[in-house]
């Protein structure tokens, strides 16, 4: 046999043509058995979908577009390995287009996605996303925004990251360990994300009675400008006993900054780190962390996607994962380290 083809499953399950399309294009309701006698049977035989034939055919088709603002972020690595994994599990077919955080770009992209009959698409918009918005609204699709959600899309159907709730939580912890004075190191690029979670970090001081201090935060354009600003703060006499680092890429500067300033982790100083880059796990046991299910936030992104629109015309969706925090409790004299209300090492 050479290219199989939904005829040649037809005949091999014994199934009609319209029962194994309905099966392997996800459309129409058949019986599970039926279901799943005729994808195994696809599987077997190596059964490929002409991608050509269902462009063609418009908005009938199996295509999801993914419009990623820069896939040489991991997060988005993440998030987009989580998007296939629901695509797949739904029969769907993930087609990537990479806007290197250029706005024209990921139009661009877009409009050679729309070209091969896209109907269905997940949007991480770039960072100056004020000219993407008003050509996806224009556009005739069905789509939905992930993580990087902010003014103007509250007409649009948004899955993110709950980043002011977690900031909020993180800083909590530390204040309920006593922390007084309390440090953000953070990215000062306008992204929506990161905003967020210098607003959670001002919300836990407002509510703990301490008026946040600007000489205590350092919005930073990139990691070696944080490195510098944090060595700096760690030679000041009042400086702070606890440091909340709200994104990732700059967690490796400021370990760098405070081992070069002779300041110990967990000893002398709290650090809690909004991420779970991978080398970080060697600093599991003295730090604590933000732990985003990166995965979810794709899978849920998809199922937001291809649910909602058999739901009818309502409210959009505004669906926000809360993560989980990994809080470092250090020990104290007759104490045992122990487990809090999120987790603890």
């Amino acid at each position: 046999m050479d290219r199989v083809t939904l005829r040649d499953i037809a005949n091999l399950t014994g199934y009609s043509m319209n029962t194994v399309s309905k099966a392997l294009n996800n459309k129409g309701r058949i019986s599970e058995e039926a279901l799943k006698r005729i994808r195994a049977c696809a599987y077997e035989h190596g059964y490929q979908p002409n991608m050509m034939a269902r462009s063609m055919r418009g908005s009938d088709n199996n295509l999801i577009g993914v419009l990623i603002s820069d896939l040489s972020d991991s997060f988005f690595v993440s998030l987009l390995a989580g998007v296939e994994e629901e695509a797949a599990a739904r029969g769907m077919t993930v087609l990537v287009q990479n806007a290197h955080e250029d706005a024209s770009l990921q139009i661009n992209g877009f409009r050679k996605l729309l070209s091969y009959g896209c109907q269905w698409y997940v949007i991480t918009p770039v960072r100056d996303y004020r000219t993407v918005l008003p050509v996806l609204q224009e556009a005739n699709i069905h789509f939905v925004i992930a993580d990087r959600v902010g003014p103007g899309m509250d007409e649009m159907d948004r899955v993110s990251i709950n980043n002011r709730g977690d900031s909020k939580r993180a800083v909590e912890a530390l204040l309920r360990q006593g922390h007084r004075r309390i440090a953000l190191v953070n990215r000062d690029l306008g992204v929506q994300t990161e905003i967020e979670r210098t607003l959670g970090y001002r919300e836990a001081l407002k509510e703990y009675g301490i008026q946040p201090s600007r000489d205590l935060e350092l919005l930073c354009p990139d990691e070696e400008t944080a490195r510098e600003q944090v060595r700096a703060l760690m030679r000041r006499e009042d400086r702070p006993s606890a440091v909340f680092v709200a994104i990732d890429k700059f967690a490796c500067g400021v370990l760098t900054a405070l081992q070069a300033e002779g300041i110990r982790v967990s000893e002398d100083l709290a650090l809690f780190i909004y991420g779970d880059l991978e080398w970080t796990k060697l600093y599991s046991s003295q730090v604590s962390m933000v732990h985003r299910d990166i995965h979810e936030l794709g899978r849920a992104s998809v199922r937001v996607l291809m649910d909602r629109p058999n739901e009818g015309k309502g409210e959009k969706a505004d669906l926000y994962l809360d993560s989980e925090l990994a809080v470092y409790e250090p020990e104290t004299p007759g104490s045992e380290k122990a487990v809090s209300d999120e987790k603890r090492i």
